[in-house]
């Protein structure tokens, strides 16, 4: 047994660029407190097959999310509304033209592969009327937390994972930068 939850989040920005940031691990490390990407050089949107970590740290003490990309589908509308699929399952598309509405969406899943971490997190974005909505489920075991305290864990990861979602989606935000690009710019701007 793990930890499910669910996160819905409407957004202004259109499909296209919501998944976009959904897909950019560097912009989760600057809204998620404690936490840095490690292990991955090139800037930008993941790519199927990409692994990465994220490590959430405080001090000496630290825990390593391993991911990789195991499905990503970039080419049509999928299902961010739709019912049961359970975030293992596949990836399906609800078809039909979306390209009036702000871009075509998607979905991506990934796999929590470390010792400590393990689980499946499937993301759809679909366009919907004044911009996207996504759509973020997940499964998530914890090393050594006995199973009775999924129910609370389940709730802990929704609110955090909902409050990083809104504000990744949140329209108007800043550019992705990294903490080391940022403290350079201003720098530059203190000049």
């Amino acid at each position: 047994m793990s930890a499910r939850y669910a996160v819905v989040v409407r957004t202004g920005l259109d499909a296209d660029r919501a998944l976009a940031r959904v897909l950019d691990p560097a912009l989760h490390a600057e809204v998620v407190p404690l936490t840095t990407l490690r292990g991955r050089a090139r800037r930008g949107p993941l790519l199927r097959g990409e692994r990465f970590t994220m490590r959430t740290a405080l001090g000496p003490l630290y825990m390593d999310d391993h991911m990789v990309v195991d499905r990503l589908r970039t080419d049509e509308a999928v299902g961010a509304g739709a019912g049961a699929e359970r975030p293992g399952g596949s990836v399906a598309s609800t078809g039909g033209p979306t390209r009036d509405r702000g871009g075509s969406g998607g979905a991506v899943r990934f796999v929590k592969t470390g010792r400590v971490l393990r689980g499946v997190v499937l993301a759809r974005v679909a366009p919907a009327a004044g911009g996207a909505v996504v759509r973020w489920d997940a499964e998530l075991a914890v090393a050594g937390v006995p199973r009775v305290l999924d129910p609370a864990l389940a709730v802990v990861a929704r609110l955090a994972y909902g409050a990083a979602l809104r504000r990744i989606l949140r329209p108007g935000a800043a550019p992705v930068t990294s903490r080391s690009e940022r403290g350079q710019q201003v720098r530059r701007q203190d000049r």
